[in-house]
């Protein structure tokens, strides 16, 4: 089963907004519920990054937020 969600995820393509993800509403089997596809606009990440002192700073920001610039040297 691992290997057939893995190969639908390979072809899905992530709504970005809520226009795009509106298609993808659908109702449960029994009727109780619906489910949907969730736009990455309204994913949040975070991010980790350590200050000039050397303490780590965690950041979360929302999905239509761009992600912190992260400079090569402060990840070694």
């Amino acid at each position: 089963m691992a290997k057939s969600v893995a190969a639908r995820q390979r072809t899905l393509k992530q709504p970005r907004t809520e226009a795009e993800a509106k298609p993808t509403l659908k109702n449960t089997p029994n009727g109780t519920g619906a489910t949907m596809q969730v736009p990455t606009n309204l994913w949040s990440s975070l991010a980790a990054q350590k200050d000039a002192q050397g303490n780590v700073q965690v950041r979360e920001y929302e999905g239509n937020e761009p992600a912190p610039v992260v400079n090569a040297e402060e990840v070694k």
